[in-house]
């Protein structure tokens, strides 16, 4: 369920990835929307999706930092939320770092090569 980030294998080479790991109570809907509501408004919407099938879905949502605000290539933070049972979430976190130097695909973020 979280052998990788959020939005798969990093689309920057090298690609610096920081994990952690928690459990809530409440749906993934509900984490989703806790984490939107807390974070800081320059991270703008995320792009999201989900994967799985009927007995095990995980929901995924990535913001990028922009890069007037770092001097990195990519920075992203990535979560994946899966339900654990009824009323407990499974919570991966990533946050991914692309260093100066670092080249991206074109579907990365962002789509250049530094």
């Amino acid at each position: 369920m979280f052998r990788q980030p959020a939005m798969g294998p990093a689309a920057c080479q090298p690609t610096y990835d920081k994990v952690a790991y928690f459990q809530a109570a409440g749906s993934p809907q509900a984490v989703q929307d806790y984490i939107a509501s807390h974070l800081p408004n320059f991270l703008g919407h995320p792009a999201s999706g989900q994967t799985g099938g009927p007995d095990e879905t995980t929901v995924y949502f990535v913001y990028a930092l922009p890069t007037v605000v770092s001097p990195y290539v990519a920075e992203d933070l990535g979560f994946s939320v899966a339900a654990k049972g009824t009323d407990k979430v499974g919570i991966r976190v990533d946050a991914e770092v692309a260093p100066p130097g670092a080249t991206c695909a074109s579907s990365g973020f962002p789509p250049t090569t530094s």
